[in-house]
């Protein structure tokens, strides 16, 4: 906190023996918008001020490669790319993507007051370890099944990886 441009310590504040007159002071905290106001200060009185300070913001338009990637920021959800984040508060902030088949990945951003930052990032696909099944295809044997079996002559399918084998057996989903 300033009085007439001069710290006088953080919030909450008491000053004793305060000559009468009128101060500016000012109230300030990074990554907020300075607040001054005039105080008339009497004497035998206590004066109180008080304010609220405005954040600042800037925010970031979010393009992936591919699209469709869930976005998190400071690992909360903020919808899927392409997307645009307005009012996001200046600093430094964690950006997670995650796309099922995709590695998921972080990345450090620093958003500055007024701008608006473009974000690309591109989103590597993971590769299984050999008989590690990622895929979401169902049997081709029977649509409705939705599991992965091996059948006389069909295969397991896995990512990237086609696997033949005489039986599969689910123990845990």
């Amino acid at each position: 906190m300033l009085i007439n441009d001069v710290y006088r310590g953080s919030t909450p504040l008491i000053i004793e023996r305060i000559e009468p007159g009128t101060y500016g002071v000012t109230f300030s905290r990074f990554g907020y918008a300075k607040l001054s106001t005039p105080l008339r200060v009497e004497s035998g009185k206590t004066t109180e001020v008080s304010g609220a300070l405005i954040p600042l913001t800037g925010s970031l338009d979010i393009t992936t490669r591919p699209a469709g990637v869930r976005i998190l920021l400071d690992a909360v959800n903020q919808g899927v790319t392409p997307v645009s984040l307005p009012d996001i508060t200046v600093g430094n902030h964690t950006l997670t993507v995650v796309k099922e088949g995709y590695v998921t990945a972080e990345q450090r951003v620093t958003v500055v007051e007024g701008t608006n930052a473009d974000q690309y990032l591109t989103c590597p696909r993971f590769t299984a370890p050999y008989g590690y099944v990622t895929s979401s295809r169902t049997c081709p044997c029977n649509p409705d099944c939705g599991f992965y079996h091996d059948s006389p002559g069909h295969p397991v399918f896995a990512e990237r990886i086609v696997k033949s084998a005489k039986s599969l057996t689910i123990t845990r989903l």
